[in-house]
Order: C-alpha cells, then sequence, then structure tokens
C-alpha cells in the first residue's frame, strides 16, 4: 500500500471513528424522535402538550448533532493530523459557532450552502493548524527559551488559525454555493420518474458520507415530493414506504441479514439494540454502530437495495393492483402498518414483507464479507490457519478474546494489516545464544520471533505489541512452542547440548489447556520459560498453573526484571531458577548511581541463589562491567545477534572470546 492510500485509509478509518462515538447521540436523538411521534399520534395535543412543544423539542436533534458531529471529528482526526486533541476540538468548535454566526446568520435551520460550510470549515482548520504548528514548533524550538515554548507552538498557531479561518468563510461559502446551484440546475432538469430516482440514489450517497442526505437533497434542489405517483400516493410517501423500510438505505433488511448471518458479536448488538428504532423507520443508530458511513463494503447493498425496491416497486404500482385513499400515514409508522393504513389491503403487507425479504437477500452477502473482516473468531481463525495450529487452541482462549473486542474496535484496521502481514509472509524463529562467564561456553539459546518478508529480508517482531493487545498471545506462543519442539529435535540430532529459552506471554501462563500442553511437550526437556514479573502476581489462574509447571520439573525465568515496576521484595519468594536483569538498567551504568544499583541488584539476586544473565550487552565496556558484577550469563549483541538455528548452533560450537565482540547479525 503506497503512503497516500495509507493515509486515506487512516483517514476514513478515523472518520468512521467518529461517527462510531456518535452512537449515544444518534441513540438519544431516536428516543426522542419516537416519542414526539407517539405523542403526537396517541395523545391529543390540547390534552398534555401543545404544537409548540412538540415542534422545538422536534427540533433538539438538529441542534444537538452538528455540534457533538464537529467535536467528534475534530478529536479524531486531530490525531489524524497530531495536533494537541484539545485544541484541536477548542480549534473546530470555535470555528464552527463563528461560521454559524456569519454565514448561517445564527439560525437554527439554515441553508445547505451555509451548512456545509459550517461542517467543511473546521476540517480543513485542522489541516492549516497542524501545517502551522510544525512549521512555528520548528521555529520555537530554535529561538524560544522552555517556558515560552508551549505558547509559541501553540497559541500563536491557535490563534493564527482562527483568524485564517474568519477569512476563508465567505470564500467557501460562495463556493460551496456555486456548486449546489449547479447541482440543483441540473437535477431540475431531470424529469419525472428518472428524477426522483436519481434524487433518492444521491441522498443515499449522502448519508454514507455522513450527512443527512435526505434534508440534504431537499435544501439543495428544493425539490417537492408532493406530486403524486398514482393517485393517492406522492413520491414522498413512495419513498418513505417501499424505498425507505427500516429508514435510509432499507436498513431493516440490514439489520435482520446481520442477525441471521453475522458472526461478529459487535455487530449483532448493534444490530439488536438498531432493531427497534429501524421498525419505525429511524436508521441512525445502524448507520453510526455499524458504522455504515465510508463502509466500502457496505456501499453496494446501501445503494443496491433502495433502487431494486424502487424497480420493484414502481412497477407493482403502475400495474393498479392497489388503490391508495390518500390517507395520511406518519412516516415512523412500521413497515406493514403503513401499506395497510395507505391501501386497506392485506396483499400490501404481504407486498411489503416481499420487498423486505429481498432487501435482506441483497444485503446478506455483503454482511458475510464484513463480518468476517470483522469478526474476532474469523481474525483468530486466519492466524490459526496460518500458523498451522488446528484446533490447539480451545474454548477457553476464544472468551479471553473477546475481552479485547473493544480494542478490535478502536485499532481493526492495524489488527487485520498485521495479520494480512503474516498470511503474505512467513514467521521464523531466530537464536540468541547466551555466554556462560564461569565456563566461558555458550550454554543457551533463546528463541526469538522473526518475520521473513516475501523479498527474503528478514525483520523484527513489529507485530507483536498489536496482536498481544489484540488477545493473540496464545496463539503465538503455541506457535513459537511448536517450532521451538522441531528445533531442539535437529538440535539434538547435531549432537548439541544447548539449553532453549522461550519467552512467553502472562496470557499463556493463564490457559489451563496451553499449560497442560506445556507439560505435556517440555517434560524432561533442557528448556527454561521466560516470564515477565507482573505474571507472577496475575491471578490465582497463572499462581495455580506456574506451580503445575514448577511440579512437572520445568524450570522458569523472570525476565525483563527492573523494566518499569518491579518488586525486591518478590524475590524471596519468586519460583524460579534464574533472574533476567533488563538492559533499562544496563543502559545507566554510565552514571555512579546507575552502576550502584545495577551492582546492588546483581548481588542481591546471586545472595538469593539465582542465576543472573545481563539481558542487552551491547558494548565493550558493559561486558566488561557486567562480568565484575558476577552475572552468571551475558546475552546481547555484544556475544552474538539473532541467528537462524543453524547458524546459532555452529556459533554456539566457536571459542567464547573473552572481551572481544562477535560478528554476527544485528537485530532489534
Amino acid at each position: 500500500m503506497s503512503l497516500f492510500a495509507r493515509r486515506v485509509s487512516e483517514f476514513r478509518i478515523c472518520v468512521q471513528e467518529a461517527f462510531l462515538s456518535l452512537l449515544p447521540v444518534a441513540l438519544l436523538s431516536s428516543i426522542i424522535i419516537v416519542l414526539i411521534n407517539g405523542l403526537n399520534i396517541f395523545l391529543p395535543n390540547q390534552y398534555l402538550i401543545s404544537d409548540t412543544l412538540l415542534v422545538e423539542a422536534g427540533k433538539i436533534p438538529a441542534l444537538i448533532y452538528p455540534l457533538a458531529l464537529t467535536a467528534a471529528l475534530s478529536y479524531y482526526l486531530s490525531g489524524f493530523f497530531e495536533v494537541d486533541r484539545v485544541s484541536g476540538v477548542l480549534l473546530a468548535l470555535t470555528t464552527y459557532l463563528m461560521a454559524q454566526q456569519l454565514v448561517g446568520n445564527g439560525a437554527q435551520e439554515t441553508s445547505f450552502d451555509a451548512s456545509l460550510t459550517v461542517m467543511i470549515l473546521p476540517i480543513l482548520m485542522l489541516r492549516i493548524f497542524a501545517t502551522m504548528s510544525r512549521l512555528l514548533g520548528s521555529v520555537a524550538r530554535q529561538h524560544a527559551q522552555g517556558a515560552v515554548f508551549q505558547p509559541v507552538t501553540l497559541i500563536v498557531p491557535l490563534t493564527l488559525t482562527i483568524l485564517i479561518g474568519a477569512a476563508l468563510i465567505y470564500p467557501l461559502y460562495h463556493l460551496v454555493e456555486a456548486l449546489t446551484q449547479g447541482i440543483a440546475y441540473v437535477l431540475n432538469t431531470i424529469p419525472g420518474t428518472l428524477g426522483v430516482a436519481i434524487w433518492s440514489t444521491l441522498a443515499h450517497l449522502i448519508w454514507f458520507v455522513g450527512f443527512h442526505g435526505t434534508n440534504v437533497m431537499s435544501m439543495i434542489t428544493g425539490g417537492d415530493l408532493q406530486s403524486d405517483i398514482i393517485p393517492g400516493l406522492t413520491w414522498q410517501k413512495f419513498l418513505e414506504v417501499f424505498i425507505g423500510m427500516g429508514g435510509v438505505g432499507s436498513v431493516l433488511g440490514l439489520a435482520l441479514a446481520i442477525l441471521l448471518t453475522a458472526k461478529d458479536r459487535y455487530m449483532r448488538a448493534v444490530a439488536y439494540l438498531g432493531l427497534p428504532f429501524a421498525l419505525f423507520n429511524i436508521s441512525e443508530v445502524l448507520i453510526f454502530g455499524i458504522p455504515i458511513i465510508l463502509n466500502r463494503v457496505l456501499l453496494i447493498p446501501f445503494l443496491l437495495a433502495p433502487i431494486v425496491n424502487f424497480t420493484i416497486a414502481y412497477g407493482v404500482l403502475k400495474l393498479g393492483i392497489f388503490e391508495f385513499g390518500g390517507a395520511s400515514v406518519p412516516w415512523v409508522a412500521p413497515v406493514g402498518l403503513n401499506g395497510y393504513l395507505l391501501t386497506g389491503s392485506s396483499y400490501m403487507v404481504l407486498f411489503q414483507l416481499f420487498l423486505l425479504v429481498t432487501t435482506t437477500a441483497i444485503y446478506a452477502p455483503f454482511v458475510c464479507r464484513y463480518s468476517r473482516t470483522q469478526s474476532s473468531t474469523e481474525l483468530r481463525e486466519a492466524l490459526r490457519a496460518k500458523l498451522h495450529l488446528g484446533d490447539a487452541i480451545g474454548s477457553d482462549y476464544s472468551q479471553k478474546f473477546y475481552g479485547a473486542q473493544s480494542f478490535i474496535l478502536r485499532s481493526h484496521r492495524e489488527t487485520r494489516q498485521v495479520v494480512e502481514d503474516l498470511r503474505r509472509n512467513d514467521l521464523v524463529l531466530h537464536y540468541q545464544p547466551k555466554l556462560d562467564i564461569r565456563a566461558n561456553t555458550y550454554t543457551s539459546i533463546e528463541a526469538l520471533l522473526r518475520i521473513q518478508m516475501q523479498d527474503g529480508t528478514v525483520e523484527g517482531p513489529y507485530f507483536l505489541d498489536t496482536l498481544e493487545k489484540a488477545g493473540f498471545s496464545v496463539i503465538l506462543d503455541r506457535w513459537v512452542c511448536d517450532r521451538v519442539l522441531e528445533d531442539m529435535s535437529r538440535a539434538d540430532t547435531l549432537g548439541s547440548d544447548l539449553a532453549f529459552s522461550i519467552n512467553l506471554n502472562p496470557e499463556s501462563f493463564a490457559d489451563g489447556e496451553f499449560v497442560d500442553y506445556l507439560i505435556q511437550q517440555f517434560t524432561g526437556k533442557n528448556v527454561v520459560f521466560e516470564i515477565i514479573e507482573r505474571g507472577f502476581i496475575g491471578g490465582s489462574g497463572i499462581t495455580k498453573n506456574i506451580k503445575k509447571l514448577l511440579a512437572a520439573g520445568i524450570r522458569l525465568s523472570v525476565d525483563d526484571f527492573g523494566a518499569g515496576y518491579s518488586n525486591l521484595g518478590r524475590l524471596t519468594t519468586l519460583p524460579v531458577d534464574e533472574i533476567k536483569i533488563d538492559k533499562s538498567l544496563l543502559a545507566k551504568v554510565d552514571t555512579q548511581t546507575g552502576r550502584k544499583l545495577y551492582e546492588t541488584v546483581t548481588r542481591l539476586c546471586r545472595d538469593l541463589g539465582y542465576r543472573v544473565v545481563a539481558e542487552g550487552v551491547e558494548t565493550r565496556s558493559e561486558f566488561e562491567f557486567a562480568k565484575t558484577c558476577g552475572v552468571t550469563e551475558i546475552q546481547g549483541w555484544y556475544i552474538a545477534g539473532a541467528l537462524p538455528l543453524s547458524e546459532a548452533l555452529a556459533f554456539a560450537r566457536t571459542p567464547a572470546p573473552s572481551s572481544a565482540p562477535a560478528e554476527t547479525a544485528q537485530l532489534v
């Protein structure tokens, strides 16, 4: 993917996340609409409520939505443009209110030209703010002192951007006005049925990018859909009853397709949430929640379903099968009921159900496809298939995975991209030798994940953090253990007696099935499993499983001791043979305090009977210092980099130099 395509995709994801965050607003607006229409239909105004109050209450969603959308878009796009989020939201809201006053005259209801200007300008200002922040920031770093650096890089570009925005309001407004007038002229020259069909399709396209398409098209064209398609049925009522089943895009069919075919739990939850509102032809919950906005997979059925319904319904009605009495039916009347009220015919209800089934069938294959790309289960299965693990990971893992669903929703594109990278390329294991200081020989090697690209290059495990947060740790660890078993067999064949070290995620130690697998496969083998310190305090489940491993005679090691929060008191109770001192402590030994700390930690570990491994030894001075501290083993680039198994075994057979660095590939 090119840089431009990647940025476009990232922009699209940010916009989708913004609309997804508006789901509570859409839900609130939908509830208000249902309540107001219910009061208007079932309760006489003269008894409970006035027309004026109903009208004013009906404006609440229209007042909430633009501000909420501006805030949400500016928040997520601030991250995209790499500017301070608080400043970005403040800038967008300031620009929005300023434009609303200048071109919208502060009115609650404005022209589409003004509305579009008000929505476009804040996003444009974010782009300008990001550029100015970088330009002024580079100047400020050269000339400003620390105390004034933040105001220079934040307040100054923010103020200048607001001034630029004020200057751009009227030019942007007139540009939008000219474009919409041109569109209106073209649309108004298209007569009759074709004109209404194009009008409806454009309205759906506008919905697809996040605007209220029906209102937008009405404001652009000034079109009146009150003319009759057949006696007793206006074009507006035709669109409401036959095209907007469940709301825009006939999304009632979408909700049913999701419930019938989708596996993804989030999609099904949104469908259940949106279904009651879709019954009243309110579609915002589904449009924002799935989301449909900028969803390339669902764009085709979102446009196709209304077109198919339009064609079928128009053809059937022109046959004169049904007669319409011109009854006044509210747009929130459910599918079936609205048709019956208009015609008094039960056959109309059956016809609408036929259209609903057709709509559901149109959505179904696209929903299946989208569900596969979104589904946590499908991502898990794709990775498991790539790593040839079969059914090795059971249902216990599946439950853990759904605990990470919120991460999948926020960063699904990144997770999916990593899985696709792994499907196209190959995971491999490299091994880094460890030098036993006392014996001056290489006694063990640590398995390290690498990815071999299609062009033959090998890269470090850039994917680990993403997959671990997404809940794939057990799958990766299972694959690593399977490969290590194969490599241990190869090493035995070659006469090697090296110990193998495997770094496992704490989540793997919490998985009972995985721990049983470790005991079954590695008992009696020369292997050490490394776990970071927090893994020993991960709850009763991990503690129980660690005891099972120790009872089976499997050795454990604490990895990265000293990284972040470490509890020295816990050293007296850790059920391990080995402590690996994190390289962050070694990196500080150029100071007297750092040297003293490293010496103290290593001496304490030795006195408590642990083998001590110095990690991350990269220079001769670090090598010599670690030796003086009395560590048991040394590991790092100065000794050897990460090597393929055959090279690591060959390297381990060479004489270990006392201080000269080894010539090996160094890969982060």
